[in-house]
């Protein structure tokens, strides 16, 4: 059974509509510098779940929610025909269907109410899941994952986010300044990893693990905002010490 969401989850996914509908014609452009750390540190993520055990299984059905530019079609393009991608931004969707040669069943949708059957999908990614990191999400995840399923999923640490953030009023926002100079003003929900790992044992997860990702060597200075230099100095720490995602894997 699908529950409806609530109306604050309503305007929390219609801000999310509407922001990321504005900015997706230069979401990716390499002159953001935190988006595009933030898509190079997703591939670290994915490299650290070791997936290589998945990749071989030609009929595992696997969707990406709030995908934009879909980060499985660089692992999975040519493995499998079983592939959903969903975002509820039909633009951010166009990043993937303008992938050549991609295997993917494409679809509009909410993160709350995903339009696949119950035990339907056998791995579900959600990479950046900020703007729809709520209960109702992991629960609704939980609902199309098959028995023995696995989630897997990124969002902004808190160490970085709450640095980030800390002159801003609201902490439940954050600010994608376009090239332009125009701020859009996203719905970005963070969390400490304590209370991600409750959200998703709450959900009904039987297993979570998660982890920290850091700036690896390979990324050069010049490709790091600013804003890392400034919150990690301020903590006293090497920049490269300083969580920028947390990556989390639950099993069903």
């Amino acid at each position: 059974m699908i529950v409806k969401p609530s109306n604050d989850i309503k305007e929390i996914e219609a801000k999310s509509k509407l922001g990321y509908s504005l900015i997706s014609h230069e979401y990716y452009e390499s002159f953001h510098r935190t988006c595009k750390l933030f898509d190079n540190l997703n591939s670290v993520a994915v490299l650290n779940w070791d997936l290589e055990n998945f990749l071989n299984n030609r009929h595992i059905k696997i969707l990406e929610v709030g995908c934009g530019k879909s980060k499985l079609v660089e692992f999975w393009r040519f493995k499998t025909k079983n592939i959903f991608l969903s975002d509820i931004s039909i633009k951010m969707l166009q990043h993937s269907i303008q992938i050549n040669n991609i295997l993917a069943n494409f679809f509009v949708s909410s993160s709350l109410e995903i339009p696949i059957k119950n035990s339907g999908i056998d791995l579900l990614f959600s990479f950046l899941s900020d703007p729809y990191n709520i209960f109702d999400f992991y629960k609704e995840s939980y609902r199309v994952l098959s028995k023995n399923g696995i989630m897997f999923g990124t969002i902004p640490s808190f160490d970085w986010a709450s640095g980030a953030r800390f002159n801003y009023r609201d902490k439940t926002i954050a600010a994608f300044k376009t090239q332009s100079g125009i701020s859009v003003k996203l719905p970005s929900l963070i969390d400490t990893i304590e209370n991600l790992q409750n959200k998703l044992l709450s959900a009904c997860f039987r297993r979570v693990i998660i982890d920290c990702i850091y700036i690896p060597n390979e990324i050069k200075l010049q490709e790091i905002p600013n804003t890392i230099f400034n919150i990690a100095k301020h903590k006293n720490i090497n920049f490269r010490h300083l969580p920028i995602l947390y990556c989390y894997k639950a099993e069903k």
